[in-house]
């Protein structure tokens, strides 16, 4: 099993101990790239979430992931890009 080593790594995302420094990862990147609002990345997230599984056509439309740490992970991950 292994821990997360930064915030591109949510692949390594199995529980929720995991998860935790997963979320420290991801908090020090943002921190250190560009301080960024709570609000403002999360309006990215929000973004991301309709572009890929919301809205009619979007690209994960059919695909609905079954819930998990992993998976919460990689959706905070990919939304970085969006900020």
């Amino acid at each position: 099993m292994a821990t997360p080593r930064d915030a591109d790594d949510w692949e390594a995302v199995e529980t929720l101990e995991d998860f935790g420094t997963f979320l420290k990862l991801l908090a020090n990147a943002c921190e250190a790239s560009a301080p960024v609002p709570t609000s403002a990345y999360l309006e990215a997230f929000s973004v991301w979430l309709d572009e890929s599984y919301l809205m009619p056509g979007a690209v994960f439309t059919e695909f609905r992931p079954e819930p998990s740490w992993r998976e919460f992970a990689r959706m905070l991950a990919v939304s970085r890009s969006y900020e």
